[in-house]
């Protein structure tokens, strides 16, 4: 990737990510005289998420910054009916959700300038210094810092359910068939050690695959060690407490790890 590229700010570059990874995709769809048409239109609006929210930074005045926020919005929302016509699969399904998750954030910052005028000129000069992280903080409804712990228990894979002969599952067929597939087996005890799960998270970070499949390894993953993972509010006090009984290593990877 280009030095230019590696200069945009996280929105720009997420845009340019989503747009070229809508791209490849379409690339692996036979084309006849309809699909032709899906996959032009695709990409072009695809494209235009990116293309229309990079001049909404230009120093365009204050209605223009909004119009064409709404119109990267709406190219959001037509990327997703587009890709709504191809068959199901999991890198269609990863697009479609990246595609909803664009059209939220500039939904949001629409709401935002929409509601605050009188910060308007606050907001415009961090979206054009490409300061996207700090218009992400200054969003936040909740002003609240929290500990996510991730706890190495063993969790069975179903539970008696209402009707004792029947027993609810605990992780999804999806989620037991990605556990064997990184080679974490029931034990004797048809349980789930968050041991295993914990040291398959640091892998996936470690070593990044192909982006559409990694970022489909981590959204299986993120459900899976939802299981073992609770949190705390962040006070002075807590925060010290909860290192006593973490291990320092593992917690670098954004959970405090509970060993003891």
């Amino acid at each position: 990737m280009s030095n230019r590229v590696n200069s945009l700010n996280e929105l720009e570059n997420r845009c340019l990510e989503f747009s070229l990874n809508v791209k490849s995709f379409c690339r692996t769809i036979e084309e006849d005289n309809i699909h032709s048409f899906y996959i032009s239109e695709a990409i072009r609006s695809a494209s235009s998420i990116g293309s229309n929210y990079i001049e909404a930074n230009e120093k365009l005045g204050e209605n223009e910054l909004l119009f064409k926020i709404k119109i990267a919005k709406k190219e959001s929302k037509e990327t997703i009916y587009w890709l709504n016509h191809f068959d199901e699969s999991d890198e269609r399904d990863f697009l479609l959700d990246e595609a909803d998750q664009l059209r939220k954030i500039l939904s949001s910052i629409i709401t935002k300038i929409s509601n605050h005028n009188n910060q308007l000129k606050f907001y415009k000069s961090k979206v054009e210094k490409l300061q996207f992280q700090s218009v992400h903080w200054d969003f936040k409804l909740i002003d609240q810092e929290n500990i996510s712990c991730f706890v190495p228990l063993e969790i069975p894979i179903s539970v008696d359910g209402v009707n004792r002969s029947i027993q609810d599952p605990v992780f999804s067929i999806n989620e037991i068939s990605f556990l064997k597939e990184n080679r974490i087996l029931e034990t004797v005890r048809n349980t789930i050690k968050g041991s295993d799960v914990f040291e398959v998270y640091i892998d996936i970070i470690k070593n990044k695959r192909d982006f559409v499949q990694q970022k489909i390894n981590e959204k299986i993953l993120q459900g899976i060690m939802s299981k073992f993972i609770f949190s705390l509010f962040a006070s002075s006090k807590m925060k010290l407490e909860i290192i006593r009984f973490s291990d320092i290593s593992k917690s670098e990877f954004g959970y405090q790890y509970i060993s003891h």
